[in-house]
């Protein structure tokens, strides 16, 4: 994080946002898992296995391996066509630069002008992805304002962490992995519930360079694609429930052209009965829930809960992996002269178009008759779990809620808050 702040803010204001960052999380790592959920104190899990607050609480946390259920915040939901996400290169910004940079100066110098040289560094890279309804995930609704967290709901599409940067020639969103780090992720702001997924991309090349295109749900149900860098004429699917890491559902699909050099696009079709992988409107695997049956633990073992979408450029060849990881990247990344890093400095994804066409959710549709416009209710809905309901945390154990604005008044905020 601090490598792409260097590019965003002053000096001064970077040493200030680094002390902020480390609020939401204990100086000491804690790790949650299902023979240790989070402290008190602590009390939300993070997608990667950390217990934290604040921004931890929203996003991906886990219900499962957090303190308790409510320590996650109830999130918000795409639920009909109408309430579709859409990033496009060729859809003007959501708002101009000069309105968010006038709201960043608002924000960061209440009292005083910023000198020429803040000025200049303030408009570059955040700037950019802001006016894009692109939001960093330790600024997403992190206040105490009911308006500002219901401005941000209607402004931002992604949130991101990592460097990444809208493409100045192309408008397209571009994720980038330095060297030696860690890559970048984009994921949406909003979850859904079944619906079709287009996303039109540029993977990343080189060997230990993995792209993933992927719909994941806080609990760890998940339909993936991956590239790897050294398999230029490949894609993988696969899929995931509740957590359980079943490699063996992957499958790989031979496509023609390099994926590297060649935008092609990709989509998920899913609703409760099956899940469609298609390239380029091409049907290439398909998934029926009847043959997910598992009779051991009598379930069947299918995505079944709200979903976001992730696309990410991470190292699957850090010398750092497990050496399963690594032999699956196709080994380890060439950080001094692979042809990226000679050239650019970085590996790099290129997103030119993602959209979300959520399926018609009925539970919400029954809600909002019960509701009614007559009581004020906002066209926003969130959903959280409630493990009292069903302690499996799959579509039974959903709460669905109206008007509850999902926000985090400070670092050390948790759902309980809300």
């Amino acid at each position: 994080m601090v490598v792409l702040l260097k590019h965003v803010i002053p000096v001064h204001l970077l040493i200030t946002s680094v002390v902020l960052a480390e609020l939401y999380k204990p100086n000491t790592r804690i790790a949650c898992s299902k023979e240790s959920h989070c402290p008190p104190d602590w009390p939300c899990c993070s997608p990667y296995g950390d217990c934290g607050s604040g921004p931890v609480c929203l996003g991906g946390c886990n219900p499962k391996l957090s303190f308790e259920d409510t320590a996650c915040a109830p999130l918000p939901i795409l639920y009909s066509p109408a309430t579709e996400l859409r990033y496009d290169r060729s859809i003007p910004p959501s708002s101009s630069k000069d309105e968010v940079f006038q709201q960043m100066i608002n924000e960061h110098y209440p009292q005083e002008a910023p000198s020429n040289f803040e000025k200049e560094i303030l408009q570059n890279n955040k700037l950019h992805l802001n006016s894009r309804g692109i939001i960093h995930f330790t600024d997403y609704l992190m206040t105490d304002s009911v308006d500002k967290a219901k401005d941000m709901l209607s402004k931002y599409q992604f949130l991101y962490s990592g460097p990444i940067n809208i493409d100045p020639q192309t408008n397209d969103i571009q994720l980038n992995m330095p060297k030696q780090s860690s890559g970048s992720l984009i994921t949406s702001a909003k979850y859904f519930l079944y619906g079709k997924l287009h996303v039109r991309l540029r993977a990343a090349r080189s060997i230990g360079v993995v792209t993933g295109l992927v719909l994941i749900s806080q609990v760890g149900d998940e339909i993936d694609f991956e590239f790897l860098g050294a398999e230029l004429n490949f894609v993988q699917t696969n899929y995931y429930s509740q957590g359980e890491l079943i490699h063996t559902n992957m499958q790989k699909y031979h496509i023609p052209t390099n994926i590297w050099a060649t935008y092609h696009t990709y989509s998920i079709d899913w609703n409760p009965d099956r899940i469609l992988w298609m390239v380029e409107g091409q049907i290439i695997r398909t998934l029926f829930k009847r043959d997910t049956w598992d009779p051991v633990s009598k379930r069947f073992k299918y995505p079944e809960t709200p979903m976001r979408l992730e696309i990410a450029i991470w190292p699957g060849g850090a010398a750092t992996n497990p050496p399963g990881t690594i032999s699956w990247a196709g080994g380890l990344i060439n950080w001094d002269t692979a042809p990226d890093i000679l050239e650019k400095g970085q590996f790099s994804v290129y997103v030119q178009h993602a959209n979300i066409v959520p399926y018609i959710n009925p539970k919400i549709t029954e809600k909002q008759r019960d509701v009614g416009t007559h009581q004020g209710c906002l066209k926003m809905f969130t959903f959280a779990y409630d493990s009292k309901k069903n302690p499996l945390y799959n579509e039974d154990s959903l709460k669905w809620h109206c008007c509850i604005i999902p926000k985090m008044a400070n670092w050390r905020s948790s759902g309980k808050n809300i």
